[in-house]
């Protein structure tokens, strides 16, 4: 079975229309030259073209499927604007804010490898205080080593504070 509109004369001006799908008035998926536009109940939810694919509603993955690349980095980029790429590391370029605890094994400066490469300045804050207001207070800092198993062999590390390979302070957990 061949559905075909347009098109199909000789003469230069033949031109191709559109193959439209409805239940009752309702369209449910126009297949044009350059796009197939699925609407069901009338609502357009997806656009697949020869240089995009365009989702205007939420894309749900089941427990099993994977969101992947062909090849390359995927950059989730909100309003055109590039905030996180994924690859075989992940960069953030965007300020973010964590709402719960994270834990990572190093963390190093922006264009440095932690402890292998020098880069710019790190600088950890926790509500800086920098409010318009004269209400504006600093947060608390918590550095904390070790120790935070509930094990009878959890041990507290030391805190190091160092400027180059030379320790400045040394912060050793005292036994009680």
């Amino acid at each position: 079975l061949t559905l075909q509109t347009g098109g199909a004369g000789s003469g230069s001006s033949a031109s191709a229309g559109s193959l439209v799908v409805k239940t009752d008035s309702t369209t449910q998926l126009t297949v044009a030259p350059d796009a197939l536009t699925m609407s069901p109940n009338g609502t357009t939810v997806m656009t697949v073209s020869n240089s995009s694919v365009t989702a205007s509603r939420n894309v749900v993955l089941d427990g099993t499927a994977q969101l992947q690349t062909a090849s390359g980095d995927l950059t989730l980029a909100p309003g055109g604007t590039p905030v996180m790429t994924l690859g075989t590391d992940v960069q953030v370029s965007r300020a973010a804010t964590f709402s719960q605890s994270i834990t990572v094994g190093s963390l190093g400066s922006a264009d440095g490898t932690a402890g292998s490469v020098a880069g710019s300045g790190l600088t950890l804050t926790s509500g800086s205080g920098q409010g318009n207001t004269s209400a504006a207070a600093g947060g608390v800092l918590t550095l904390q080593t070790g120790a935070s198993g509930s094990g009878s062999s959890a041990s507290a590390g030391n805190l190091v504070m160092k400027t180059g390979s030379t320790s400045q302070l040394t912060v050793s957990a005292v036994a009680t």
